[in-house]
């Protein structure tokens, strides 16, 4: 199991003293003081107490209010100090309130939208903890299990851990949460929780809007806004009107409209709708308190809703009983109004505006940044259901006439296009592929630019969806885009409409602006000129552009070229290889096929890759010069290019560098440029500190974005100069890439210092090195050369991505040709193809059963055959990753249920929770693996740019560091604050904050406070299973040191349960033979030796030596750590053979790399002893027990008591507390 762990950098005593400074203004800046409000109430609780903070908002007490059980009849309300009413947006400090204050809960005259407000919150009340939001795009959006999981508190768990301690004693075997454990592959209708439901405690019949709606005209000057029907439990209908003063039953019936109220009841009138009905229903205020009681025994984070990102919708639901409810369809006229105005906004300025927000102070700071984070969260959410609606074909396209594929739209003031290369843009480039890809590389650019934040310089709101096999880009329109009749707008940057003549031009106030943002990005200023002559200096490449709005903004769109080209790939992989000689040799000498086998062994080996030297990365690409390789591996291997010129080229040519790699470089060459620095101020006796601050400046590294891109140059020889100085620095930023980024991610993954656990987790270890996912077929081919089995996972986890990513692509596009009443049969067919082949080898296409005529349906899924499948796998996999994968892979070696999971999480797809069979088995209700019922429904996936709290983050990473430096206090104190920036600007529901959450429960943990760390890793499990997934892996990492940490206060039997959920999602995503799944098989073993199931204990044992055995070797300290575990609880089993046994292997190989006088080696030593003794006492019980006939069971003799280390595994017996946690 991986855990989290403090990073220390290596820093200068400069770099400390920075950060010492960073840290005092950050504690001044962000300390606040925290207090207890007091309010009251006029009603039920009559007071009740908050916690708040000094910088907290007034709405942000009213929101606590609204939200907790006790309050939540109350909406709509002001709060009051001494008789005067707080202002709603203003801090709690400024309104002069302090420890001592009482503060006032005054009930308000609703408005319109108040009373649509209190409605919706009652109906979100009655729906319990887990409401169906009927506006979401997907089933269960922002799931989790944890309560579910948890199951019993922590009385009972102690109570039942003492019965089966009792138990043990009566020698019965102990129940534990792994007692029916499954080793073999788990069931998919175990992936919800047995104990899970949306079961609510029924309170009402019905609740919905009245037909008597809208409000007549004569009634609405006497107060009333709108009316209302309610069913009871007990069978009463009564009719409700909600005016300016609260709610009170009329006299109104479905025929007749009686405005008068019912004034013969003992309550006809209340300020709040769950007071008026408490008093008119028995039934209501009884299930009303039980409701409450249970939505109160689940944590706070799992109720409130996720409104600052967008939720993660499981893969796989539980399809729901549809009830019938009149007031679903009433929702929008409740959300929205009458006339849905609440719905329109003007999304450019806002997004504009709050970037304009003062951010000198810290308050102003963190409420920008929470702007922020809203709007794009809101935009998101917009934007998908625009995007949704657009391709089901419910927005007219304002360009009608254009064929499909260039048609635009706009739709709640959001722009909506399609990434086809329909005006010719990318034809030499690679047509739609490079349309494709420019889309994500132009999202990627805005989230780049967002990031350095240049006063003055504007990007679009923007969002990237794919939905059906189609990806559209939403973004903000510019004012004035659409009246424009020229191309005036364009300041900055090469424009050609194609119509008119092509436009180049540098307005000097937006290349002002540009050379802040080029600094930070390391761009270089270039001169291009166009046919006419017209010679313009620009940072950017010619494709991106800068608009001036009429709102007066500077705007740069287009961004897809922000960074250069990957120039080697290009050379090596786009243009198409011949097979003549000449050309071929060449190309054998390349790094590409030299380097693996020249370099990987010396590389790769265990025992000279240390995970923290860094000093070889930097002479590994002199080792591994073309120039070296040439004369000794070029001529034996002429047969290999050969093999390999059949491969087609790369699909298109827009294969940029990542901005991580361009930074990575940069750091690179800049500590090469300071090393060289010292070395030459050693040799002339100067400082080198007054050297490196007077000449920093000397030191330029910039990109041209245009290199190698045949853009027209000015003549000259200072321009030559120029174009190759631009052209060496992207070739040898390629170069860097491909010949030390690559090998030493590699190095990282054979020390076992990044370990990814799926496709997710492997796609970001790449892309926060910089490396692009085009590579992965050259880490597989590297991979295979080493034969290194501690790069087995990788392997497997390299391949099934290539897999993964053809098989994505293949199904888009055949999900693009249909329509939605096909999507079901073409996914469930496709999955039977892919996955269901050991179950029906030739699985049949379905339609629709409305479909009648099959023959004039021209679909390609319907000729899609499990072989075709196959071999369009193969040559995708080829062409897009350079890679040849063997024919039967695919049918023999794929792990079934990873890739499912894979596929429905990239594509969108839900399907129903149930136990699919991919072996062969008898079965009446279906012939093949998938059943179109199985596909429940198609989400959209989505990219965006999110925002990052800039000072959030560098308070959290100075927190870190500071206590890697030793100060521990100082440390925790930052992160704290970090945390508090988080919450404010985040959310409370946000994998950012669960991040923090999740590095302070591990830092309290290290610090024996196990009740505040336990606090911390709860919030961080349910906002992770909320916003990354209930599988995710970080999810699963929470609830893995979850159950340590119970397990570390005592609470053992509930930490296993912790334990057994994370497993069972573990054996989901990858399966046997990962190194952190033994680590996780150690913890488990132990744990359930605490509980004395030691027959269960072995068995995680087994696995967890079978595992390491197989990745490190059976000579490898960690292998022989797993023998001496297994020794132990064998030995708890009184099964001293086999512990004799294991024990021998484990004093063998301690003994070969130790020495004798190891203390590792003398206590494996004590323990065989021990074990020999007993081995040999049992024997002669035995043989004396057979002489003396009499039927008497020896008493066999007790070990010494066994000491668990944490060499290599976590420990989890009682003295955790007093260990820390340990990363393999």
């Amino acid at each position: 199991m991986e855990t989290e762990t403090l990073v220390t950098p290596e820093t200068t005593k400069s770099e400390g003293k920075l950060v010492e400074n960073v840290v005092e203004d950050t504690i001044v800046e962000a300390e606040e003081p925290n207090f207890t409000l007091a309010i009251n109430f006029p009603h039920f609780p009559g007071k009740t107490y908050v916690m708040a903070n000094a910088s907290e908002l007034v709405q942000e007490v009213k929101q606590w209010l609204i939200d907790s059980p006790e309050t939540c009849i109350y909406t709509c309300f002001s709060l009051s100090l001494n008789g005067r009413r707080l202002d709603d947006y203003k801090e709690l400090q400024e309104e002069g309130i302090t420890q001592d204050c009482d503060l006032d809960l005054v009930e308000e005259p609703y408005t319109e939208r108040e009373a649509r407000i209190h409605v919706i919150h009652v109906r979100d009340l009655l729906a319990g903890p887990f409401k169906q939001v009927t506006s979401s795009v997907g089933i269960n959006p922002g799931l989790s299990f944890f309560t579910a999981v948890n199951g019993i508190n922590v009385k009972t768990n102690n109570e039942q851990s003492e019965e089966n301690g009792k138990s043990k004693e009566d020698n019965e075997i102990p129940k534990t949460p792994f007692t029916d454990y499954d080793f073999t592959a788990p069931s998919l209708s175990k992936f919800i929780p047995d104990n899970f439901g949306r079961h609510k405690i029924k309170c009402l019949e019905s609740l919905y809007l009245s037909g008597w709606n809208p409000v007549p005209f004569e009634r609405r000057r006497r107060g009333d806004l709108l009316y209302l029907i309610i069913s009871t439990i007990e069978g009463e209908t009564l009719h409700i009107t909600a005016g300016v003063d609260g709610f009170f039953v009329n006299r109104s019936t479905i025929k007749n409209f009686d405005f008068n109220p019912r004034t013969e009841l003992q309550l006809y009138h209340a300020h709040s709708l769950i007071t008026l009905l408490q008093g008119l229903s028995p039934s209501f205020r009884t299930n009303f308190k039980a409701l409450q009681d249970f939505i109160g025994a689940h944590h706070p984070f799992e109720t409130i809703p996720v409104n600052t990102c967008f939720p993660a919708y499981p893969w796989i639901a539980r399809q729901s009983k549809h009830n019938y409810d009149m007031g679903r369809a009433t929702e929008i006229y409740l959300n929205f109004g009458m006339d849905a105005v609440d719905s329109l906004r003007d999304w450019n300025d806002e997004f504009q505006s709050q970037r304009e927000y003062p951010r000198v102070e810290l308050r102003d700071r963190v409420l920008r940044e929470r702007l922020i984070n809203k709007i794009q969260a809101d935009f998101t959410e917009s934007a998908v259901k625009g995007a949704i609606a657009v391709i089901n074909g419910n927005v007219i396209p304002f360009n009608p006439r254009d064929p499909e594929d260039e048609h635009m739209y706009v739709y709640n003031n959001i722009f909506f296009s399609k990434a086809f290369d329909t005006r010719g843009t990318f034809s030499k480039l690679g047509g739609n592929d490079a349309a494709h890809v420019a889309t994500g590389k132009d999202m990627e650019g805005i989230r780049i630019v967002n990031s350095i934040d240049i006063e003055g310089l504007y990007t679009l709101g923007c969002v990237v969806i794919d939905y059906k096999g189609v990806r559209i880009v939403a973004q903000t329109i510019v004012p004035g885009i659409f009246r424009r009749q020229d191309d005036s707008s364009i300041v900055y940057g090469y424009f050609d409409n194609g119509r008119d003549d092509p436009k180049l031009c540098a307005n000097p106030e937006f290349h002002e602006v540009m050379g802040k943002a080029a600094k930070a990005l390391h761009l270089a200023e270039h001169s291009v000129c166009d046919t006419k002559g017209t010679t313009v200096k620009l940072y950017t490449s010619l494709e991106t552009k800068g608009l001036m709005g009429d709102d007066g903004r500077r705007y740069l769109f287009d961004l897809y070229r922000l960074n250069p080209v990957d120039i080697e790939f290009i050379e090596k992989e786009c243009e198409p290889k011949e097979c003549e000689p000449k050309e071929c040799e060449p190309k054998e000498c390349e790094p590409k096929e030299c380097e693996p086998k020249e370099c990987e062994p010396k590389e790769c080996e265990p025992k000279e890759c240390e995970p923290k030297e860094s000093e070889p990365k930097e002479s590994e690409p002199k080792e591994c010069e073309p120039k070296e390789c040439e004369p000794k591996e070029c001529e034996p291997k002429e047969c290999e290019p050969k093999e390999e010129s059949d491969i087609p080229a790369y699909p298109h040519k827009l294969v940029l560098l990542r901005p991580e790699l361009i930074e990575s470089y940069w750091d690179y060459r800049f500590r090469l440029w300071l090393q060289d620095k010292a070395n030459k101020e050693k040799e002339t006796g100067d400082s080198t500190k007054e050297t490196v601050i007077s000449e920093n400046d000397e030191f330029n590294l910039t990109f041209n974005p245009d290199a190698f891109t045949n853009f027209n140059m000015p003549i000259g020889e200072e321009h030559t100069t120029r174009k190759v100085a631009d052209e060496e620095n992207v070739r040898n930023a390629s170069k860097y890439l491909r010949d030390t980024v690559i090998r030493m991610l590699i190095i990282e993954f054979t020390t076992l210092a990044v370990s990814p656990v799926d496709g997710i987790s492997l796609t970001t270890t790449m892309h926060r090195r910089g490396i692009n996912m085009r590579y992965l077929g050259m880490i597989a081919n590297i991979i295979n050369e080493s034969q290194d089995h501690k790069l087995d996972h990788i392997k497997h986890l390299v391949i099934h991505e290539m897999i993964i990513r053809a098989s994505k692509r293949i199904l888009r596009n055949l999900l693009r040709q249909i329509t939605n009443t096909y999507i079901p049969y073409c996914i469930s067919h496709f999955l039977n193809c892919l996955l269901g082949t050991d179950f029906n080898m030739n699985p049949q296409p379905l339609v629709p059963d409305s479909v009648t005529n099959t023959k004039n349906l021209k679909y390609d899924y319907l000729t899609l055959t499990p072989s075709s499948l196959c071999q369009q796998i193969l040559e995708t996999v080829l062409i897009r990753y350079r890679y040849r994968l063997p024919e039967d892979f695919i049918n023999v070696h794929v792990r079934k249920l990873p890739m499912l999971r894979e596929i429905c999480l990239r594509v969108g797809v839900q399907i129903a929770v149930q136990g699919y069979h991919f072996l062969k088995k008898k079965s009446k209700k279906r012939v093949t693996t998938f059943i179109p019922d199985d596909i429940l429904n198609l989400i959209p996936t989505i990219k965006q740019a999110t925002p990052k709290c800039a000072f959030a983050e560098e308070t959290f990473e100075t927190g870190k560091l500071s206590i890697a430096q030793g100060s521990r206090d100082l440390g925790v104190d930052l992160m704290l604050q970090s945390l508090a920036l988080h919450e404010q600007s985040y959310g409370f529901l946000h994998p950012a904050t669960a991040r923090c959450y999740s590095a302070l429960a591990m830092c309290f943990y290290h610090n024996e406070d196990l009740e505040i760390a336990i606090d911390f890793q709860k919030k961080a499990v349910i906002v992770l299973e909320r916003t990354c997934g209930v599988d995710s892996v970080d999810a699963i990492h929470g609830y893995l040191h979850l159950g340590l940490f119970e397990n570390a206060i005592g609470h053992t039997e509930l930490g296993l349960k912790y334990m057994r959920h994370a497993m069972y999602y573990w054996e989901i995503i990858f399966g046997d033979l990962h190194p952190d799944g033994a680590t996780a098989d150690h913890n488990v073993g132990i744990m359930l030796q605490n509980m004395k199931d030691y027959e269960g204990s072995i068995k995680f044992f087994e696995r967890a030596k079978n595992t390491n055995e197989f990745v490190f070797g059976k000579n490898n300290v960690v292998t022989g750590e797993s023998y001496h575990l297994l020794a132990k609880a064998l030995a708890y089993a009184e099964d001293y053979k086999a512990a004799l046994i294991a024990e021998k292997s484990a004093y063998h190989i301690f003994h070969a790399v130790f020495g004798a006088e190891h203390p590792r080696t003398r206590e494996t030593e004590l323990l065989l002893r021990d074990l020999t003794s007993n081995a040999v006492h049992n024997a002669k019980m035995a043989l004396q027990q057979k002489q003396d006939k009499p039927q008497r069971k020896p008493t066999p003799s007790k070990t010494v008591p066994i000491q668990l280390r944490t060499g290599h595994h976590l420990n989890v017996t009682a003295s955790i507390k007093k260990k820390k946690l340990t990363k393999k």
